[in-house]
């Protein structure tokens, strides 16, 4: 049997907005996670959000408070090139 998550500031967390991140894995790590999302018939993003959410709680109940939002975005994608 699976069990629901809870909502999230009112709403689940499929209808969050989403964004596409890429990470570099150690094999045997990937392994596991493609294992875990199969036997557990659960996506690897649902996995990786999930787990990703204890450990950022963790980090912010040790540094006794929240991350502040950057100062600046970064830009995405690869830089322009420069007129010549």
């Amino acid at each position: 049997m699976r069990i629901l998550r809870p909502l999230i500031s009112g709403l689940s967390s499929a209808l969050m907005p989403k964004s596409v991140m890429g990470a570099w894995l150690d094999v045997e790590l990937a392994e596991k996670l493609r294992d875990a999302a199969y036997w557990d018939r659960e996506s690897i993003s649902d996995i990786v959000a999930e787990a990703l959410r204890k450990l950022l709680a963790e980090r912010e109940m040790t540094r006794g408070s929240p991350y502040p939002p950057r100062p600046f975005r970064k830009k995405r994608g690869r830089p322009s090139k420069s007129s010549e």
